[in-house]
């Protein structure tokens, strides 16, 4: 299973069987006193089952499974729970795990995942944010199944919620998906298009923002195109018109942007000149910046790279100056300092 759109009193439980069945999740505040039931009686092999009604800010533990065509419960135990949002604005630490670039089924992807296990050292992850090229090499169906879902499935998925955002390899590299949005991510994952977990609501769910905490996130898409025409970087198109507003309407302490191409990287791809990221960095950065933007996260380069507090600079590397474009540049980005 794996978690998907919680709120302050609800969550989507998604789950894949081999035959049809029904879906029943039951649910509880305590591990093994699981008081609540929910059932969906439609035969299926993806289930999505919501539960609503839930009290913010809380553990909830949790068993998935069936009565039709057999009664039998799938996964239970210590580690099949879940966290309802908590109430916005309330200034608390959050703890967030982001991945770019990861389903591919490699040793890297194993080390990646133990290290970021190792590091946590017990503390749960308030979230697992996806920047994009999620199932290598062209998003399929059974690329996920693969390579994405059996790497984190015992480590995250049960537990953590999952707030994903597509890439270039999820749409296939193709133009024809680029336009027309036809490929698994969409019907694999539950995505807030209607602002259910706040911000203004997108419409679709290429790109959505919610509210954890204190914290305003966006995840946007840097590849795929609205009406066969707009990409990220053309500041009149569907999604930097609903950008402008969402962040307007914004009140939250921090804001944290995600997508895929970077405006800046030097590493397995460059935004010296690749056309992409040339266009995101003189087109689109300074809009989040005049919207008071905190922190971007992008993947696509295959590398780890971090940058000083930007503002003002669209160029390439050899026209940054520390003095004019990094603000605090003596800091050392950790949030207790």
């Amino acid at each position: 299973p794996y978690l998907n759109l919680a709120t302050q009193n609800s969550v989507h439980i998604r789950w894949r069987t081999n035959i049809a069945a029904n879906s029943v999740v039951n649910f509880g505040v305590v591990d093994g006193t699981l008081s609540s039931t929910v059932t969906d009686n439609t035969l299926t092999t993806e289930h999505d089952v919501t539960i609503t009604g839930l009290n913010n800010d809380t553990k909830y533990f949790y068993s998935i499974g069936n009565t039709n065509p057999a009664i039998q419960t799938l996964k239970t135990g210590t580690n099949y729970f879940f966290h309802t949002l908590p109430v916005k604005g309330v200034e608390r630490l959050s703890r967030f795990v982001v991945y770019g670039d990861c389903g591919n089924n490699s040793s890297n992807q194993v080390n990646v995942r133990n290290s970021m296990m190792q590091y946590l050292n017990g503390n749960h992850a308030d979230g697992m944010l996806l920047l994009g090229d999620n199932a290598y090499n062209a998003g399929l169906d059974a690329e996920y199944s693969s390579n994405f879902y059996p790497q984190y499935q015992d480590s995250l998925l049960r537990n953590v919620i999952l707030w994903p955002s597509p890439r270039n390899h999820d749409y296939a590299n193709t133009a024809a998906r680029q336009n027309d949005h036809v490929i698994p991510y969409f019907d694999m994952f539950t995505l807030p298009a209607a602002a259910e977990a706040g911000g203004i609501a997108s419409g679709t769910e290429a790109f959505y923002s919610y509210d954890y905490a204190n914290i305003h996130f966006l995840a946007l898409d840097s590849y795929g195109k609205d009406s066969n025409t707009y990409r990220i970087w053309d500041t009149l198109g569907p999604q930097v018109r609903w950008i402008k507003n969402d962040l307007t309407a914004n009140t939250q302490k921090w804001t944290i942007a995600y997508w895929h191409h970077p405006p800046y990287t030097l590493g397995s791809h460059t935004s010296e000149g690749e056309a992409d990221l040339v266009a995101i960095r003189q087109n689109f950065i300074k809009i989040l910046e005049r919207y008071g933007a905190d922190l971007i996260l992008c993947g696509h380069s295959h590398v780890y790279e971090r940058s000083y507090f930007l503002n003002g600079h669209y160029g390439n590397e050899a026209s940054f100056s520390l003095a004019t474009h990094a603000f605090n540049n003596a800091s050392s980005a950790k949030y207790d300092g």
